[in-house]
């Protein structure tokens, strides 16, 4: 356990991945799974090993807001494709690829971060096809996958991970501190971007994988999700409706995550009202935060999970001036 280990990570672990992932129809060989410290690094190694610098990299928009920092200290120009309650808007991701020309298309089909949708089986099997007859190389991000019944859509799932880099972590299932993620791919891409995983840190620390393997091979992981699974459904519907009694216009229900989309109803300075709420000891999450080039939002991202505080929903009431 404390010794290098395989550049790929854990053996045990990768097949244990490979019976999840094969439980939601994603065919994957041992040898297509490389651990990673987190998610962020496996996003890192495949923006090196698929984009260089001076390339366009098409995103959500609104989407995660540390991938635009990693975007930009690579050299790579971000351009954000709207997105819609149902995912990624088709037409604007085709209008995209014809002015921009990109290498990659990073993307959350599952629970997404910030509005906290799940984008449609329509809706990826429109994305899908219009990747392949451009070429675009699709990297999905679902870190949030195993919140969700295993009949959940997504490209991984859709196109057997014969064009998809899908992108996976225990980080937000089974502990933020442990950083065991993974990215899934054809055994051929997986060999081009485990150079630069080698080069970046050689191995991972098995340690912690053998730890989430122990979990998963204990039965503890299958209940714990189910657990985790039903208390966030319960505390979705909970700021679901506290946030509408406080004024706040929600984008959409989530069916489970952590994160809520919601804006005030009138139109108010996102950083102004933050930093009021600062005074009170709130900290808010204003959209801009999560579009490609910081533009000007009206929405702000609400954590589940941080939002049982009366004094939150009184302030956003003050300012709807309820």
């Amino acid at each position: 356990m404390v010794d290098y280990g395989s550049p790929y990570g854990s053996l045990s672990l990768r097949r244990a991945i490979k019976r999840l992932l094969a439980r939601r129809d994603i065919p994957c060989s041992e040898d297509g799974i490389i651990l990673t410290h987190g998610a962020s690094q496996a996003l890192e190694l495949t923006l090196r090993a698929f984009a260089q610098p001076g390339d366009t990299v098409l995103v959500d928009d609104p989407g995660y807001c540390n991938l635009y920092p990693l975007l930009q200290s690579l050299g790579l120009t971000a351009i954000g494709v709207g997105r819609t309650a149902t995912g990624p808007c088709p037409s604007l991701f085709e209008r995209a690829i014809k002015k921009h020309q990109p290498r990659l298309f990073v993307t959350t089909s599952v629970l997404h971060n910030p509005t906290g949708g799940c984008a449609s089986a329509e809706n990826v099997a429109a994305i899908h096809a219009l990747a392949v007859k451009q070429g675009i190389t699709m990297v999905e991000d679902n870190i949030f996958l195993d919140l969700t019944p295993e009949s959940q859509p997504c490209h991984a799932r859709y196109d057997k991970l014969q064009n998809i880099i899908h992108i996976g972590s225990f980080s937000k299932t089974i502990g933020p501190g442990l950083r065991v993620g993974y990215l899934a791919c054809p055994p051929e891409i997986g060999k081009r971007i485990l150079r630069y995983k080698m080069a970046a840190g050689l191995t991972t620390a098995g340690l912690n994988e053998t730890l989430v393997h122990g979990i998963i091979q204990s039965g503890q992981y299958g209940l714990h999700l189910t657990d985790l699974r039903e208390r966030l459904f319960q505390t979705q519907k909970i700021v679901y409706r506290s946030l509408q009694d406080a004024g706040m216009k929600v984008y959409l229900r989530p069916m489970g995550g952590l994160f809520i989309w919601a804006r005030f109803e009138k139109n108010v300075h996102a950083q102004s009202v933050s930093e009021r709420a600062a005074t009170k000891d709130i900290m808010l999450a204003p959209g801009h935060l999560f579009r490609p080039e910081q533009s000007d939002s009206q929405w702000f991202r609400f954590n589940v999970t941080h939002t049982n505080e009366p004094r939150l929903y009184d302030f956003l009431k003050q300012e709807n001036n309820i």
